[in-house]
């Protein structure tokens, strides 16, 4: 449109923002969800850490999140974020792996959606009937 001092209005763009979705899958058996992971999501550009934790579909969903910005350095460019698993869903090993994603924009979608699997092994505990030093089946073991 046009405004009152008969200048042409160019309207804004829409602010692009990021989508992050996490599968946690059991890794034994890739169809068993896992619910009640918890991630803690950093973005490197300004330090906003976010916590998520997965529900009964094994899902996690973070919306809205900035896709560029500016670094300490004063640098503009796509934000990078860290993924981390701060706590494992019950009966699993924590998987310490840090994973790290940048979103990269996309003229032609608002919402730039970003999607990973992480998957968590069974914690295994085994006991032995056998005296650690000898190795002599112990009879009183049941």
């Amino acid at each position: 449109g046009v405004d009152n001092d008969g200048f042409v209005e160019i309207p804004e763009a829409p602010k692009k923002e990021g989508k992050f979705v996490i599968h946690k899958i059991d890794g034994s058996r890739k169809e068993e969800k896992l619910a009640g992971a918890v991630f803690e999501v950093q973005n490197l550009q300004d330090g906003t850490c976010y916590r998520i934790v997965t529900e009964d579909d094994g899902c996690a969903v973070l919306e809205n999140l900035p896709i560029y910005g500016t670094y300490e350095s004063g640098i503009e460019g796509p934000c990078i974020y860290e993924i981390q698993e701060i706590q494992a869903p019950e009966g699993y090993c924590l998987d310490s792996a840090v994973h790290r994603i940048r979103f990269s924009e996309n003229p032609e979608e608002a919402i730039i959606h970003h999607e990973m699997t992480v998957e968590n092994y069974p914690t295994v505990i085994s006991f032995s009937k056998k005296l650690f030093i000898t190795r002599y089946i112990l009879s009183f073991a049941i």
